[in-house]
């Protein structure tokens, strides 16, 4: 099903009116190029980081997880928040120029689109190599904190969604999600390690609550965001 919303998603932005790019760095010169050329060095790009991330993954992740061992830090708190990080970063950075250039569109299109690609190709795709990896017709197993965590981020994914869902964010709203953000981090940082479920499902709760509130009160708009997202046509939403 996930997958399924990806590949929707997907067939739906590609739709879209194609603008005209404004383009700098790399992406102006390989601009340059001939068609077939131009489309040879991209398939090249994309081959050439995928062997990397072949080559690297399995010897990053073992090494996170040594170091932690090494120096009495938590396993689960690197994976969670440093792996990420690393992953994450040149997505952050892109958007984090679109943003200084005032691009706001292009800014929050580069992160709304990596949450989509995370939350359905990503997630959906990962039982089903678990499933091939392990010869086995299994889900993908979790365990409790695993479980709270995935709750926490799906909860933290609804309160963002329904800011966004208005088409635009203010700075009450970018405030508080970025305070909240950083209070679950910090909480999690100071209260014991036995009140940590506890203290996920606070939060989660909280983001959901917001999350509600913002339904209520643009109740009324709502509707007509959700048919222009799925069913309007894109000749229609120009106009």
């Amino acid at each position: 099903m996930l997958v399924a919303v990806f590949a929707a998603y997907t067939w739906r932005i590609a739709r879209s009116a194609a603008e005209e790019p404004h383009l700098v760095g790399p992406a102006r010169y390989l601009a340059c190029f001939s068609v077939a050329r131009r489309r040879a060095s991209v398939v090249a790009m994309l081959a050439f980081a995928a062997a990397i991330i072949l080559l690297c993954a399995e010897r990053f992740a073992s090494a996170l997880v040594g170091t932690g061992a090494e120096f009495g830090i938590s396993e689960f708190l690197l994976v969670q928040w440093l792996a990420p990080l690393a992953s994450e970063a040149p997505e952050l950075l892109v958007a984090g120029l679109y943003a200084y250039r005032l691009n706001t569109n292009a800014g929050l299109g580069t992160l709304v689109s990596a949450k989509v690609n995370q939350w359905t190709l990503l997630v959906g795709t990962l039982p089903i190599v678990f499933a091939i990896t392990s010869s086995s017709l299994h889900g993908l197993p979790i365990d409790a904190t695993q479980r709270e965590e995935l709750l926490l981020t799906a909860a933290q994914s609804a309160f963002a969604l329904m800011i966004l869902a208005n088409l635009s964010i203010t700075m009450r709203e970018a405030l508080a999600l970025f305070g909240l953000f950083w209070a679950q981090f910090l909480i999690g940082a100071l209260v014991p390690s036995s009140i940590h479920g506890i203290e996920r499902i606070v939060m989660s709760i909280a983001y959901l609550t917001l999350a509600a509130g913002i339904v209520v009160r643009d109740r009324r708009r709502l509707p007509g965001l959700a048919r222009d997202g799925f069913f309007a046509s894109h000749a229609e939403l120009r106009s």
